[in-house]
Formats: C-alpha cells, structure tokens, sequence
C-alpha cells in the first residue's frame, strides 16, 4: 500500500487525469500493487482445474491397468477351457475312436477337436467383452472379432 502511495507521488506531478493516455500508465501502476479478486480466483480455479485433471488420468490409468488383470485372467480362463475340453475330446477319441493306434484314433476324430476351438472362440469374444479386448490390445482383438 505505500509502495503504491509513493509510485503516485512520484508520477502524479507529471500525468494529467485527463488525457487517457496518462489515465492508463495511472491505472497500471495501482493495477501493479492491488490485485483484482478475479484474478486470484482465476489462479485458483486453474490450480484445481489442473489437478482435477491429473487426477483423472491417474484414475484412469489405474482403471485400465485393473481391466487388463482382469483380462488376463479371464483369457486364462478361456485358455484352461480349451485345454480341459480338448483332453477330454483326446481321451474319448483313444477310448472309443477307431484306428490301429493312438495317432489314428485322434486324427480319425479331427471334427470333434475341432468343436473346443470353435467353442472357446466364439464364447471368448462374450467372456472377455469389449472393454477387456481393448485393454489388451493385441491379436486377441484380431482373434475374436
């Protein structure tokens, strides 16, 4: 405040307050010393606005980081399903599938091995979901479009 009285005193005997020109260097030096309540509301609300926003991406990168654990688990899941189900098909092929040997017994039932592969894949793309494909990001995207 006396910093602002002396700056007047200093440039007041050589401003006229008619001419606008000398109006604003009068109005910049107060501006100088007396800050508009605007304004330190506006630093505020940018303050909160920038930490809202680094908030919002720490939420959302941990969001991310959760869909994509629980992709990984579910696409486990998917992957013990198809490995249970094609034993399953392997042992009931050498159990009762026809042919001299092993290799022919499982080879002579190729359509039924075929049906895990399609089961996992088909139901894959509804297990894992939209959100948990995105999150991954890879070729299971491709697998089960």
């Amino acid at each position: 405040m006396e910093g602002c009285i002396r700056q007047i005193k200093q440039n007041v005997p050589y401003l006229n307050p008619n001419e606008p020109g000398d109006r604003e260097k009068l109005a910049r030096v107060i501006a100088i010393y007396f800050a508009d309540p605007s304004r330190k509301y506006k630093e505020n609300l940018n303050k909160y606005e920038s930490a809202i926003s680094t908030l919002e991406g720490e939420i959302e990168k941990q969001t991310t980081i959760s869909i994509r654990k629980d992709a990984w688990l579910r696409l486990s899941h998917i992957v013990i399903a198809f490995i249970l189900m094609e034993t399953l098909v392997c042992v009931l092929a050498i159990n009762f599938g026809s042919g001299e040997n092993i290799f022919q017994k499982i080879v002579g039932s190729w359509p039924f091995i075929l049906i895990p592969i399609s089961i996992c894949t088909l139901s894959g793309r509804f297990y894992l979901g939209e959100q948990r494909l995105k999150a991954l990001g890879w070729s299971t995207r491709k697998l089960f479009r």
